[in-house]
């Protein structure tokens, strides 16, 4: 004998108001990427102050901002204040935007690189001149 019961439920319209909202809400993350975004400010203007990196492993002092007795990377002030935030429907960042000035100092602090002297054939360093 064959038999059974068969139980079919539509929950289709049932939940479409509800997906569609779902799906609106996640199509557009402006509003929790805004809010990321001025976190992640937050954090890398207290690092800032605090000398030290995302870990809390504190910076190593510059030779120079021991001898001015100040603190490192804060000579001007124009680095510390040209990081800004950015943010969008999908996307939050902190950075310093740009081309010139402290976008070339920060990206050489970030990622490393090769400075050339202006003019002359070395660089006046703490350590002597380098060529």
């Amino acid at each position: 004998m064959s038999g059974g019961l068969v139980i079919s439920v539509d929950t289709v319209d049932a939940l479409a108001p509800t997906l569609r909202r779902l799906r609106a809400a996640a199509s557009d993350l402006s509003v929790p990427m805004a809010e990321a975004s001025e976190v992640m400010l937050d954090g890398t203007l207290d690092r800032f102050q605090q000398e030290e990196d995302p870990l809390g492993v504190p910076w190593r002092k510059s030779a120079a901002a021991i001898e001015e007795g100040r603190k490192t990377l804060q000579k001007s002030g124009d680095l510390y204040n040209a990081i800004e935030r950015q943010s969008g429907e999908d996307f939050a960042a902190v950075g310093v935007y740009g081309t010139g000035g402290p976008a070339i100092y920060g990206r050489i602090h970030q990622f490393g690189g090769t400075i050339r002297p202006k003019s002359g054939k070395a660089l006046n360093t703490p350590f002597g001149y380098r060529a």
